[in-house]
């Protein structure tokens, strides 16, 4: 009942506070201090169910039917507090508790100067008011015989949890989901801004305010995306870290946009350009970030992603879509509402060697490559296929090269314009030595003219990149922050071309103490058996190591596979084992498991 009782104070807090913010927005200003002193209520109350959600956890209060669900007294507390986040109700959850708590330090960041405060908190109290709707809908404060009334009896309290799926019993539980919600959260900010601008009708000082708040939440997603490739790579046995699934796109999709945003921001800052572009970047981040939410939670990617949540219930369903409508009309009707004010900004064109033009085009780049990207993830609400990786590969190589190519030459532009002679200087070198180091790849067997392409322009921009770092760092080092994160976008490219273009995959099948030799990989490989052992968050079931010696050049090492039979999700699960090596790794991942067949007497 406490917990119910903490969600509804905080859901109409939020709308009281959303209306009082708008009031002052429409010239009341005693109604400031209601908007805060009523948004501070929001937050204690969010922040009080979490913790009041995380006591029941921990403490195993299995009447609950969320807790029941999703723990029980076999994991560890690392796993057990992830548990917190593991379903529907708990995920909503931690959303809206990120959201809180970047409210609590927004509030202070825009109660200072004229920061446009009524109108963003007037905004980002109704993405609250949306969020605290979806608990009051979807809450993990249901007993379990409010659950299941005609099959669990009232008061009944079960001995023991159901657990935690298998799947989710890692390490990277337990800080991934944290991370990408806080970028999901965080992306309401520039939202906020870009709406609020528009009422107030000021185009000028709002990117001051609005990105470092962009910054964090590009830097956040992109850093919470990078721990869930690794968790597939190392967890689900697939060979990869990233397979094009429809809800790794959906974090994807706003984060590329993210990206572009905070470019375009840069250039406005410098030159007073893109007020336009910068409006629409922002706000369709946080859209997509919506519409991301859609596709994961509404149950529609049921049959096409792995990752995907069950049907949350009609209620949830028409909640998630007036969610997205009501921000996609608002925003809409803001932009229509401004239209002349907007059509009347400064439109100077821009010179073509100008670092104005390269952010341009780099950003109708990531933007394309955001496009198709929606298109595929989309295609399952059209149809009941789903895209194949390949298509995704396909279209988007061409725009990872252009990416590539506009991320170097875009460092050797000057703003508003540059003298021909001193860029074509810049280029020679970084594009001489990026066409020798890509030649000696295409020496040793990258035969693909794309795929080479698309190193030589990742070479181009690691070069460029590094030589400008360098030079900053012996100068100033608080200016290199991004060229070093241009180079690691540079490493990125080329360990994509790497891992996934020139990987090599075998299937063996190995019987006992049998060596198989694979040429193909230079290893022999002998199954040796399996030992059990047990894993402290899993006492329930009985895991195996299936041990694998690995030879070459006269080295061994043993590798170790697990599968085991989940009584959680009544079926075998996999879990591969990775030998790390500086040029490469070796990915051992389980396929299944063979009983040898009798001999038939006609075999004899």
């Amino acid at each position: 009942m406490a917990g119910k009782i903490l969600i509804y104070a905080a859901f109409f807090a939020s709308i009281i506070s959303m209306m009082a913010f708008f009031m002052v927005h429409l010239g009341k200003e005693k109604y400031l201090k209601f908007g805060r002193l009523f948004f501070h209520v929001t937050a204690i109350s969010v922040i009080s169910a979490t913790i009041y959600l995380l006591y029941l956890i921990l403490n195993h209060h299995y009447e609950f039917a969320y807790v029941w669900e999703h723990s029980n007294g076999e994991l560890q507390l690392p796993l057990l507090i992830s548990t917190f986040y593991a379903g529907q109700e708990g995920s909503f959850m931690l959303w809206t508790f990120m959201t809180a708590v970047i409210g609590i330090f927004l509030l202070n960041y825009v109660s200072k100067g004229d920061r446009l405060e009524p109108q963003v908190m007037s905004v980002f109290g109704l993405v609250l008011a949306f969020l605290g709707l979806i608990l009051v809908l979807k809450s993990p404060f249901i007993y379990v015989w409010e659950k299941w009334p005609g099959d669990v009896e009232a008061g009944f309290i079960p001995d023991k949890g159901k657990g935690l799926n298998p799947l989710l019993q890692n390490f990277w539980m337990s800080i991934h989901p944290p991370t990408l919600f806080a970028g999901f959260a965080s992306l309401a900010v520039p939202f906020c801004f870009a709406i609020a601008t528009l009422m107030k009708n000021k185009y000028e000082d709002w990117i001051k305010f609005s990105l470092p708040w962009l910054l964090f939440s590009g830097g956040i997603l992109g850093l919470g995306i990078m721990m869930g490739g690794y968790w597939a790579y190392g967890v689900l046995g697939w060979g990869g870290y990233w397979a094009w699934d429809p809800v790794e796109n959906s974090s994807f999709i706003p984060w590329l946009i993210t990206v572009a945003a905070v470019h375009t921001m840069i250039a406005q800052k410098r030159t007073g350009g893109y007020k336009k572009t910068n409006l629409i970047l922002c706000i369709l981040s946080f859209l997509l970030v919506l519409y991301s939410t859609f596709l994961t939670r509404s149950g529609i990617l049921g049959d096409s992603s792995v990752h995907s949540f069950v049907d949350p219930g009609h209620e949830v369903y028409i909640a998630l879509v007036a969610f997205i409508g009501i921000f996609i009309l608002i925003a809409i009707a803001a932009l229509i509402y401004r239209y002349k004010e907007l059509k009347a900004l400064n439109l100077q064109p821009n010179k073509l060697l100008s670092r104005e033009s390269s952010l341009f085009l780099g950003t109708i780049t990531l933007c394309a490559a955001a496009l198709v990207i929606t298109a595929g993830t989309s295609w399952p609400i059209l149809s009941k296929g789903s895209v194949d990786a390949a298509f995704y590969n396909r279209m988007n190589l061409p725009i990872a090269v252009l990416i590539a190519f506009i991320n170097g030459i875009s460092l050797l532009l000057k703003w508003k314009n540059t003298d021909e002679k001193q860029f074509f200087k810049g280029l020679l070198f970084p594009l001489i030595l990026s066409i020798v180091v890509t030649l000696g790849l295409v020496f040793i067997g990258v035969q693909d003219f794309l795929i080479a392409l698309f190193a030589l322009a990742s070479f181009f921009a690691f070069f460029i990149n590094a030589e400008i770092a360098i030079n900053i760092l012996r100068k100033n080092r608080n200016q290199a922050g991004a060229y070093v994160a241009h180079m690691g976008l540079a490493l990125v490219f080329l360990g994509i071309i790497a891992s996934s273009k020139y990987s090599k995959e075998e299937n063996i099948s190995l019987q006992l103490n049998k060596p198989v030799n694979v040429p193909e990989l230079g290893y022999t490989f002998t199954y040796v058996g399996a030992t059990p052992f047990e894993d402290p968050n899993n006492k329930t079931d009985t895991k195996y190591h299936f041990n694998v010696k690995v030879e070459k050049d006269g080295k061994e090492m043993t590798m170790k596979p697990i599968m085991y039979f989940s009584q959680f999700s009544n079926g075998v699960m996999k879990n591969p084992d990775i030998a790390n090596f500086p040029t490469r790794d070796l990915y051992l991942s389980p396929m299944g498991l063979e009983q040898p067949s009798q001999f038939k007497p006609e075999d004899i």
